[in-house]
């Protein structure tokens, strides 16, 4: 029972015909975070690409280039330890004449 404001007794009673469901038992969260740093690591790639119709030549230049770009790097404060070489490759060049696949280093100019 309760007293209202008017001063009259309310009740309140279930009905017995009334069926209670249960609901599922739920919890549901949601949240968000941010945080800030100073980085500490920095990954930089580089490359040097060099064409020679002489191989040797080609991996010489190349070999040069990427010896002044360690220096400078070391120069700069990074250890040599932390200088790695990721790839290296050497691929062919070739031209089309007339329709066909002609290899550069073999082609007389």
């Amino acid at each position: 029972m309760k007293l209202a404001e008017s001063g009259e007794i309310l009740m309140y009673y279930q009905s017995p015909y009334r069926t209670v469901k249960s609901k599922p038992k739920i919890i549901k969260v949601a949240g968000e975070g941010k945080i800030s740093i100073e980085p500490d690591i920095a990954e930089i790639r580089l490359g040097v690409s060099t064409e020679n119709s002489a191989l040797a030549k080609a991996q010489e230049e190349n070999a040069r280039a990427i010896s002044d770009i360690k220096k400078a790097l070391t120069t700069a404060g990074i250890p040599e330890n932390e200088i790695k070489t990721a790839d290296y490759s050497i691929h062919p060049q070739y031209d089309y004449v007339e329709g066909r696949q002609v290899f550069k280093l073999t082609r007389n100019k």
